[in-house]
Parts: C-alpha cells; sequence; structure tokens
C-alpha cells in the first residue's frame, strides 16, 4: 500500500467515525429529551431562563446555550439526512434507536419526510406518505391504519398572532386509527383527526373531525360521511421505498 493509499484511507476512517460519532451523541441526547418529555415537563418562557418541553433541557449559562442549541441543529439536520436513505426498514431502525420516535416495526415511513421533536412522537402501523412534516413538539399520536398522503402537515406549534413577542401556542395532535390525510392537506395544532375520518387534498383543518367524516376546503368543512364498516391494514413495501 503506498502512502497515498494510506492517506485517503485515514482520511475515510475519520470520515466514518465521525459519521457514527455523530449518530452516537445525538442518540444520547435524542433518549434524554425523551425521558424528560416523558416526565412531562411543562413549557415555559422566563425571560433569558428557557425550560423545554423535550424539544431541549434547562439552561442558564451561556456555553450550555450554545452546547443545547449545537445539539438540537445537529440532532435535526442528522434527522432529516436519515429522510433520504433509500430504505424505510433502514430508516425506522434509526429513527426509532437514534432519534427514540415511538414506532412499530410494521410503520411504513417513506423518503422526504421531516420530524420535529422525534422523540415526542408515536405512530402505529401506518403509512406516513413522501415528503410529510410532521411538528412533535407539542405531541402527536397517530394510531393504526392511518395513511398520510404525499406531503401532508401536521404541526403541533405556531406563533401566537395577538402575541407581542411573537410567541408560541402548542397543543398535541392526535389522529385515531383508519384516518386519511390526503396530499398537500394540513393540521393545526390541538386538533384531533377522528377514527376513519378523510381529509381532501389541500384541505386545513382548524376545528376536530368527527369519525368517519369527510372533509375538504379552507379551512375544512364537512362535506360527507365516510363508511364505518373499515377493516384495511397496510402491507409491508419495497426495501427501496
Amino acid at each position: 500500500m503506498s502512502t497515498f493509499d494510506l492517506i485517503i484511507l485515514i482520511i475515510l476512517l475519520c470520515v466514518l467515525l465521525s459519521i457514527v460519532g455523530s449518530y452516537v451523541v445525538v442518540g444520547l441526547f435524542c433518549r434524554m429529551l425523551s425521558r424528560r418529555s416523558n416526565n412531562n415537563t411543562e413549557l415555559e418562557n422566563k425571560g433569558g431562563d428557557v425550560v423545554f418541553n423535550g424539544a431541549m433541557c434547562t439552561y442558564k449559562t451561556t456555553i450550555k446555550k450554545h452546547i443545547i442549541d449545537c445539539l438540537t441543529g445537529l440532532t435535526h439536520y442528522l434527522c432529516l439526512r436519515v429522510g433520504h436513505i433509500p430504505s424505510f426498514k433502514l430508516r425506522n431502525f434509526l429513527y426509532r434507536v437514534v432519534f427514540q420516535m415511538k414506532i412499530s416495526k410494521r410503520t411504513i415511513i417513506y423518503g422526504g419526510c421531516e420530524f420535529r421533536n422525534p422523540w415526542n412522537i408515536k405512530i402505529g402501523n401506518s403509512v406516513v406518505g413522501p415528503n410529510n412534516v410532521i411538528d412533535g413538539r407539542g405531541g402527536v399520536e397517530i394510531g393504526n391504519s392511518v395513511c398520510t398522503a404525499s406531503f401532508a402537515n401536521i404541526w403541533t406549534m405556531q406563533h401566537n398572532p395577538q402575541s407581542t413577542s411573537f410567541g408560541t401556542i402548542s397543543g398535541k395532535v392526535v389522529v385515531e386509527d383508519y384516518a386519511w390525510i390526503s396530499s398537500r392537506a394540513t393540521v393545526l395544532p390541538g386538533r384531533t383527526i377522528g377514527k376513519g375520518s378523510v381529509i381532501a387534498a389541500g384541505g386545513m383543518i382548524s376545528k376536530d373531525c368527527e369519525p368517519y367524516g369527510i372533509y375538504a376546503g379552507i379551512p375544512a368543512v364537512k362535506k360527507g360521511n365516510r363508511r364505518e364498516d373499515l377493516d384495511y391494514k397496510f402491507q409491508s413495501h419495497w426495501w427501496f421505498l
């Protein structure tokens, strides 16, 4: 082996170790945040001393603030990168083990998705379509046999337009079994999507949805009802999705 080959090998090993090390650090960070979230720490803002529910943790010194900001940014970056791995099985493994997302082995998550605070997200035996944005800052719980189509958005935190400091308001989103959120539909914070509900493409949910209701429009209103004898389950998909 020539000197040049040895240098290249050392560089590749350093890159590999840095990548693995980053995921290990982020995994430990997410595990800590998941435990804090499970303890139901309240979200507060006390001037310069910020207490985050699962999102980060309490800090008062500048050094700690920079460390937390760095780890949070790295976590979000790596989670976005995982969404582009061409294997939903490998993506699910990393989401579950590294980012502490509560998903089953039969959950199918397509590529290109963005998850915020994944440790606050729980998904049953359901399908999350391509390029979804699921915001776990306020908590998200998705049941079984749910389908979210491409570019669907679920938000649990938003800015308060009446706040003088541009503050935020948040609320947990619950999507019950057999619900279907169509392409480019948006669910706003604090909403419950009832069992078997359908949100038409491009719809915006600003109020709770009744079970088996069909909703469309901005804001979405009830247009009809879906049959109630639903009994389907999603099967495993190909690896490279």
